[in-house]
């Protein structure tokens, strides 16, 4: 089976998974939703809106692109997973090249393991390894134990005993407690949600967006900018 076969046969597994699943899940997150947020982070939730561009938060493209698009998601989520899985985002960024900005943030809320993962992502940040592992906890959300998280930097060739120490003493949660306070504040309820932000403000999605629905929303983004 070739690469492109085996990608489509993954992202196909996932959309099945996502129909198969999608009732417990809506039941799932706003459970979780409703319940979860101060047990995980905080007592409160505050106005953490800051510019994701003032965060440490993974990214593709420079800092002073005029549009930043900005996921939500959760390395639990089927949904998230699939759009990740069809190429979007990279058709986008190669369409608009140095003008569009890709941010990644954490909203870990579907299940009781999602956290671990984000934290265990953000410790493959740390090692230039992002979005490979980023890929990778996609493609086995199954199974996202300490345990797991910790073979799959083995498998990326990470640097396991500087990965294992940054998972366990929880060394980026405060990173992650600032987005999910942030995804909480903003009202974040389905998964993934995106933020279109220009200097003048942001455009908010719901759901997985198509090529064609971020280059309708992007282009007059990127005229009206040219005009100004």
């Amino acid at each position: 089976m070739s690469i492109g076969e085996n990608k489509t046969e993954k992202v196909s597994q996932m959309r099945r998974r996502l129909l198969n699943t999608s009732g417990w899940l809506i039941l799932l997150i706003a459970i979780v939703l409703a319940l979860r947020p101060a047990r995980l982070f905080a007592t409160t939730v505050e106005d953490t809106s800051s510019p994701t561009t003032d965060r440490r938060n993974p990214h593709i493209g420079p800092l002073d692109a005029p549009i930043t698009i900005v996921e939500f998601g959760d390395f639990a989520c089927p949904a998230c997973g699939v759009w990740s899985q069809s190429g979007t985002i990279e058709k986008i960024l190669e369409k608009y090249g140095d003008r569009v900005r890709f941010v990644w943030a954490d909203f870990p809320s579907v299940t009781l393991e999602s956290p671990k993962a984000a934290e265990a992502a953000r410790c493959a940040y740390d090692q230039g390894k992002f979005w490979e592992y980023h890929d990778y906890l996609y493609a086995h959300m199954e199974a996202l134990g300490a345990n797991d998280l910790k073979v799959y930097a083995s498998l990326l060739a990470l640097d396991r005993p500087q990965f294992d120490q940054c998972l366990d003493s929880e060394a980026r949660k405060a990173e992650i407690s600032r987005d999910f306070q942030d995804a909480a504040y903003r009202q974040v309820g389905v998964l993934p949600t995106f933020f279109i932000q220009t200097d003048v403000g942001e455009t908010r999605l719901v759901g997985p967006p198509s090529f064609e629905h971020l280059v309708s929303i992007i282009d007059p983004l990127l005229a009206q900018q040219a005009q100004q």
